[in-house]
Formats: structure tokens, C-alpha cells, sequence
């Protein structure tokens, strides 16, 4: 007989950050387990481990909670169990602190031409009004992940990512892949800010 489980589980996770909107957060994982491959205690686990990776990735950008996951088994893969997560991500980084908005406005403090830097301020206040209209929106977010059984370990699996390109899915460590894909890297993007509004003033050819 098929099994089915669903267990909700309270986990108080402590998010630490920069964020000023970081606090102490209680959160419900519900989970879903029909995978015949996978118990119930097994299905606790690996949900707690992709909340936390979800969850650590996006720490001081968005909150994300009310947490879904779900394991089926995969058709004809005796070695393999896909696993459904569904989130609500709330914007919670004040659209200010955005490192785009840092680097436009350190490029602005170096701008010696007043005609330029002006323009420059307009530049960024459109990116700003984009920002803001994102700021403390919620939205479900469903992500796809795969559970794979570890060779040397019997009954163990490892978390992965599967990237698709052009129709191949190809398995990254889901830790692995969110820390090099997913985690925001603030130096870079406050360059991106610095290159964006230079580009654009020079489309606008200022004199």
C-alpha cells in the first residue's frame, strides 16, 4: 500500500544578518511525503535542510515562509525522488539599500559636472520607483529540486538542483549551486549600479 504522510512542523529559525528587518521568525513546513522510497523522519529532514538553505541564501533580502515540500517518487528511477518546495518571498530590504542603488549613488558623489549629475539623480530615482514597487510584495514562489541516493551511503540522499539547458537537466549540489548562483554578491552589484548609470549617461551625451 502506497504510504502518504503529512506533518506539520514548528522551527523557529534565528536569522541573522545585515537586514534591519531580520528577527527571530517562527515557521511551518508542510510536508507531503508519498515518495515508497523515503520515511517520514527522512522526508522531516531533507525539508528542514532545503529551508534552511532557501532561507540562508536570502537572508536581509527577502523573508520567506509558509513552506510546502513535497517528495514523490521519480517514474522508472529507482535512485532518485523529486521534491516540490512552494514559499511565499516577501521583499523585505528597504529598496535604499539595494547595493545597485549604493554603487549609482557612489558614482554620483564622484561626478564633478552639476548638468551630469543631475541627470544622473533622475537616472537612479527611475531605478529607485522600480525598487519600491517590489518593496514588502509577497509572492509563492514553487521550485524544483531532486533527491538523489548517495553511493556509499544505503539509505542517505543528497540535495540537488537540477539546471535545465535546452531541454538536459544537469544535477548541481543544491548547496553548492545556490551559494555560487543564487547568493548575492554586494560588490558586484554595486558595481553593476556604478556601470549601469554611466552607461546611461552616456547615452544621454551629456555636455
Amino acid at each position: 500500500m502506497k504510504k502518504f504522510g503529512m506533518i506539520f512542523l514548528a522551527i523557529t529559525l534565528m536569522l541573522t544578518g545585515c537586514g534591519k528587518d531580520n528577527k527571530k521568525e517562527s515557521n511551518t513546513i508542510i510536508i507531503e511525503n508519498t515518495s515508497n522510497k523515503l520515511s517520514q523522519e527522512q522526508a522531516n529532514k531533507y525539508a528542514k535542510s532545503i529551508q534552511t538553505i532557501i532561507v540562508e541564501t536570502y537572508i536581509g533580502i527577502n523573508s520567506i515562509e509558509n513552506f510546502k515540500v513535497i517528495f514523490e517518487d521519480e517514474k522508472d528511477k529507482i535512485d532518485k525522488i523529486n521534491v516540490t518546495v512552494e514559499s511565499d518571498w516577501t521583499v523585505i530590504r528597504k529598496p535604499e539599500e539595494n547595493p545597485v542603488i549604493l554603487g549609482m549613488k557612489e558614482e554620483i558623489k564622484a561626478l564633478k559636472n552639476e548638468k551630469e549629475k543631475q541627470l544622473a539623480e533622475e537616472i537612479m530615482e527611475g531605478f529607485l520607483k522600480e525598487f519600491e514597487a517590489e518593496y514588502q510584495k509577497t509572492q509563492r514562489i514553487k521550485e524544483k529540486l531532486v533527491l538523489e541516493k548517495k553511493a556509499s551511503e544505503k539509505e542517505e540522499y543528497e540535495i540537488f538542483y537540477p539546471e535545465i539547458i535546452d531541454g538536459k537537466s544537469t544535477l548541481y549540489p543544491m548547496k553548492e549551486y545556490y551559494d555560487k548562483n543564487f547568493k548575492e554578491d554586494v560588490e558586484q552589484r554595486k558595481e553593476l549600479g556604478h556601470n549601469t548609470l554611466l552607461e546611461r549617461l552616456s547615452l544621454e551625451n551629456v555636455n
